[in-house]
């Protein structure tokens, strides 16, 4: 299957997004589905998915701080979806802008 980077599209992939960062991130540890506000930087936030078959299979976010700067802030790909270069094309397409 073909793998898809992109901008989420529409509210409910944003909460696919916020969804898949707590669950791999962030619920193994114990800590709240709110917590990515407590993370929160100011600056223009830039959200990636990795879709395949129209499911949300990883997520990216990161921070522009200068021109074509960023900080990555958070990268997470679903349990079953590991271990096959999903969260390498997610950073490469931040990297180069392709989207």
């Amino acid at each position: 299957m073909d793998i898809i980077i992109r901008y989420p599209q529409i509210i409910q992939e944003k909460s696919k997004l916020e969804e898949s960062l707590w669950t791999v991130l962030w619920k193994p540890i114990g800590l709240d589905k709110n917590v990515r506000e407590k993370f929160k930087l100011i600056g223009s936030e830039i959200n990636l998915i990795a879709v395949e078959s129209g499911s949300i299979i990883g997520a990216l976010v990161a921070n522009r701080i200068s021109g074509d700067t960023f900080e990555l802030k958070h990268i997470a790909v679903l349990p079953e979806s590991q271990n096959q270069g999903i969260g390498k094309k997610l950073i490469s397409n931040l990297e180069e802008g392709i989207l």
